[in-house]
């Protein structure tokens, strides 16, 4: 790759970042507002019971969460190749399969999981009925989601996101105007949000569909039939499968064990806990979303140097974005949440706290991820993480069974994170030259000290000033001002403060010539 061609690539990893934010920025203060209502009109009850069913059609969904990961690999592959036949090849047959993963969405979620749900679920008395409506909805919104997966992965994979920003936006905002009718629909409320939901999802797969038949030739729907590729994408999905059911079984797990000794008022805790976290999630998914395209693009072209280059800068600039919105939040947490939701489950606090925590890990292990299915063989990887979650959520059933304290759901997850990152950096080192070493030292030992360094720092500001909006507005600048210097003194290598130096000069000389004008 010529170094033109690079520094196109690498504005338009900035172009498309600015994009993803402004469709972040909207969609986060919609949801802020929407949340806020959907939990007071709701309660608390039908809040955690619309979580916890809705958790039973996502852990069937995790083969269609595999076909996602196919999928994209495969088209983003073949666009790195600049193979406009083998794109349409893979578009089409992910239609196949996404199909007939809808149908075996619906069959599990009408067997087994309909059982789960009438025989081991809490649910409150009275809401059997209202369970089922959400249930049935979910599935169907389910199945909607599931065959537009080829379109999302179409407009990601082409780094269109201009228009995945602007789709996305129109989808908050419709969420909003639900929110903003449901205050004064005199029908049972939790089945009229999930009905409005559900053709929400129907909409957008309506859209998705026309705007890829409009934009790409490519992503134009034919009946033919590839043996050899049905067959590669199903080997490389199979692994997936593998790697997200044990996700599913880890993320929605935790939600069935606190439902099981705590109830769907502790679910209603974790909800809001994991909004959060997919708030912030936000932050460093936006700039990973659009560097995951020239991961797989570099590694087709044999650029394994910028290959690594990119995962190492995507682990370490995401998690600076993610301490400068998480550290405050971290911190005033008790006070965010008056202001946010004035009345919160017991539990929240601590709930948002480990649960930003664990998101750190997140952050690195998503670039070792990309890098895996770049190469297209994911199987070691995913053996690794299955066989860390296997191994310790019967642990964290029987800490939370015989303790009989939630968080140590949390405490536990933490250290499986730590082991599965471990073995997820041994297994990524055999696809990509990279050393121990050089990783530790410029990704996991700096972002480590500079978040032991601000949060000791801004606990003791923190607790040296009387709980209100003067504080809560100190804390934010003062963490701002902190990371700043921190991430620059220590974040960034020699060559990256070089860069940023002369990016500064280069700013300032721009501003005393206008001046001069």
């Amino acid at each position: 790759m010529d170094f033109t061609s690079e520094k196109y690539s690498n504005k338009r990893i900035a172009v498309n970042t600015i994009l993803l934010y402004l469709r972040m920025f909207v969609s986060l203060s919609i949801g802020l507002y929407t949340s806020r209502i959907v939990l007071k009109v709701l309660g608390f009850e039908d809040y955690g019971l619309n979580n916890v069913v809705g958790g039973i059609i996502a852990m069937f969904a995790f083969i269609n969460n595999a076909m996602i990961n196919s999928t994209s690999r495969f088209l983003t592959y073949a666009i790195g190749e600049k193979n406009d036949r083998s794109v349409n090849d893979v578009f089409c047959a992910s239609i196949y399969i996404h199909f007939l993963i809808a149908i075996l969405l619906i069959i599990l979620g009408e067997t087994i999981g309909l059982w789960f749900l009438d025989n081991k679920i809490v649910i409150p008395e009275g809401r059997s009925f209202a369970a089922r409506w959400l249930y049935q909805l979910s599935i169907l919104s389910a199945v909607v989601q599931v065959v537009s997966v080829p379109y999302n992965a179409a407009i990601i994979a082409y780094e269109k996101m201009s228009a995945f920003a602007y789709l996305s936006i129109l989808d908050a905002s419709l969420k909003l105007v639900i929110v903003l009718l449901l205050q004064f629909t005199p029908y049972d409320k939790l089945i009229v949000y999930a009905s409005l939901l559900c053709t929400i999802s129907i909409l957008d797969r309506i859209i998705y569909g026309i705007y890829c038949k409009r934009n790409f030739d490519t992503c134009q729907f034919h009946i033919k039939w590839n043996q050899n590729l049905f067959k590669r994408m199903l080997a490389f999905a199979g692994w997936s499968t593998f790697g997200n059911f044990s996700f599913l079984f880890y993320t929605h797990g935790l939600n069935i064990i606190l439902n099981l000794f705590g109830g769907t008022v502790v679910n209603a805790a974790r909800g809001i806990a994991v909004q959060v976290e997919g708030v912030l999630r936000q932050f460093f998914i936006n700039v990973q979303t659009a560097i995951n395209p020239q991961i797989i693009k570099s590694y087709a072209q044999n650029d394994y140097d910028r290959t690594k280059m990119l995962m190492f800068a995507s682990s370490k600039y995401c998690a600076f974005l993610f301490f400068f919105i998480a550290l405050p939040i971290m911190i005033e947490t008790p006070f965010i949440l008056r202001l946010w939701l004035e009345n919160y489950p017991e539990h929240t606090i601590n709930f948002i706290r480990l649960t930003l925590l664990i998101s750190m890990f997140d952050i690195l292990v998503n670039p070792l991820f990309t890098v895996n299915v770049a190469s297209g063989k994911i199987r070691d990887y995913q053996l690794g993480f299955c066989s860390v979650t296997f191994l310790f959520m019967p642990i964290v059933y029987f800490a939370t069974k015989y303790t009989g304290v939630p968080e140590i759901v949390f405490a536990t997850t933490i250290i499986m994170n730590s082991v599965a990152l471990i073995v997820r950096l041994i297994v990524t080192k055999r696809k990509l030259t990279f050393s121990y070493r050089e990783y530790l030292k410029n990704v996991v030992f700096r972002l480590m000290l500079i978040f032991v360094i601000s949060s000791g720092v801004m606990l003791y500001i923190s607790n040296n000033l009387n709980e209100n909006i003067f504080r809560l507005v100190v804390t934010i600048g003062c963490s701002s001002i902190l990371l700043s210097i921190l991430i620059y003194s220590i974040g960034l290598n020699c060559s990256e403060r070089f860069f940023v130096k002369n990016k500064i000069k280069q700013f300032l000389g721009k501003m005393k010539c206008k001046k001069s004008l």
